[in-house]
């Protein structure tokens, strides 16, 4: 077998894989894990043009948690890997549900929210997504569909007007606690801190705002390249978040010890 720096098709990646699998059986998991390697490192793109269908033939394979947790990965880094796929409807409702989960799943909540509502109408059988043509049948089955999903949405972080206009006319989909409690969050302010709130998400290098797609632009910028010559793959550059304000506090002596001070400094 081999699978150097060679174009796969779907088969043969899916026939390297079966090979892997009774690694742990027969003691080659360092064998697995170093051809896991090289098809990370040489396939990159099939992998990620391929994520839906390897992520799932990777789910819960323990011998094929690299390729797992790369495919992962570049969902979280870039969303569009899973939603903008032909084969984003047929994903393992699990899987999803680990998705959503991921604190560096970097998507805003609503947009979440849209296009969980495009899967959720998307299975079989097909219910449109026009909420006013729904029977009182299609409401129990959209409501069975997504309740398992509800808790990984982080509510709270959507904005009053999308959850007003984009949310709350789904409201008999969600439990009438949740509802009461985002009204009372945008509506009384100083009594939030009586509402328990997942944190926001944030991406892998500690923010709640810069993802890698961001990285890559600053990255061409310092070269003084066009902002799309780096992409979220081949970043030269390490970045580490120095200053966050409700981390590290607003004052202005705490801005300057950890970043008016440093060399090398990106501030936005």
């Amino acid at each position: 077998m081999y699978c150097g720096n060679v174009n796969l098709t779907n088969l043969q990646f899916r026939e390297i894989l079966n090979l892997l699998l009774p690694s742990d059986d027969l003691g080659l998991q360092p064998l697995v894990a170093y051809i896991q390697e090289i098809l990370i490192k040489n396939h990159h793109n099939f992998i990620i043009e391929n994520v839906i269908e390897i992520i799932g033939l990777t789910y819960q394979k323990k011998s094929l948690d690299n390729l797992w947790g790369f495919c992962l990965q570049q969902i979280c880094d870039n969303p569009n890997n899973l939603f903008k796929s032909t084969k984003f409807l047929s994903i393992n409702p699990s899987i999803l549900e680990i998705i959503l989960k991921q604190d560096d799943f970097c998507i805003g909540e609503i947009t979440i929210w849209e296009i969980l509502l495009k899967w959720t109408c998307g299975q079989y059988p097909v219910i449109q997504q026009d909420i006013n043509k729904w029977s009182k049948n299609e409401f129990t089955v959209m409501e069975r569909r997504l309740s398992r999903f509800i808790p990984s949405i982080r509510f709270y972080h959507i904005s009053s007007e999308d959850f007003l206009l984009k949310v709350y006319p789904f409201k008999e989909l969600l439990p009438n606690d949740l509802i009461n409690n985002i009204f009372a969050y945008h509506m009384a302010p100083n009594n939030r801190q009586n509402i328990d709130i997942q944190r926001c998400r944030k991406s892998r290098y500690g923010s709640v705002i810069i993802t890698s797609q961001h990285l890559a632009v600053f990255s061409s910028l310092i070269e003084k390249k066009d902002a799309s010559y780096y992409n979220n793959r081949n970043i030269p550059y390490c970045f580490k978040l120095r200053y966050r304000a409700n981390k590290d506090g607003y004052t202005a002596a705490t801005f300057h010890e950890n970043v008016i001070r440093k060399i090398r400094t990106i501030s936005l």
